[in-house]
């Protein structure tokens, strides 16, 4: 894809990310213990960050221990893969999952979090 179709998939993703978030009341943020600030955040982020989350954690071998992790630490790791600049290896390791292992992901900026996972 061009740079005219990057910049415009991402300038129609941050506007429907805008309809979702102003669709939710602040009443809404509140009963899910969460800022307005949080939820802005979280609605903004790419659709596929949770799944790609998770399929890696499966790859590191720590799918038990991500789903377990505080929601401060699962919205950091979500702010860092939101922002990853690999998103094409990404979807290259996930996409052989199966026979993917730790090692092959080494550019994933939240690496590190899951190996920490692994050793406790």
């Amino acid at each position: 894809m061009n740079i005219i179709g990057v910049f415009s998939r991402s300038i129609r993703n941050l506007r429907q990310a805008q309809g979702r978030a102003a669709s939710i009341s602040l009443a809404t943020a509140a009963d899910l213990s969460i800022t307005p600030y949080e939820l802005h955040e979280a609605a903004a982020q790419p659709a596929d960050v949770p799944g790609r989350m998770q399929a890696m954690a499966r790859i590191f071998r720590v799918p038990e221990q991500f789903a377990r992790l505080p929601r401060p630490q699962v919205q950091d790791m979500a702010r860092q893969c939101a922002a990853c600049p690999s998103r094409s290896r990404c979807s290259k390791a996930l996409a052989r999952a199966a026979t993917a292992a730790p090692q092959d992901c080494s550019f994933c900026p939240n690496a590190v979090s899951y190996q920490n996972l692994a050793a406790d």
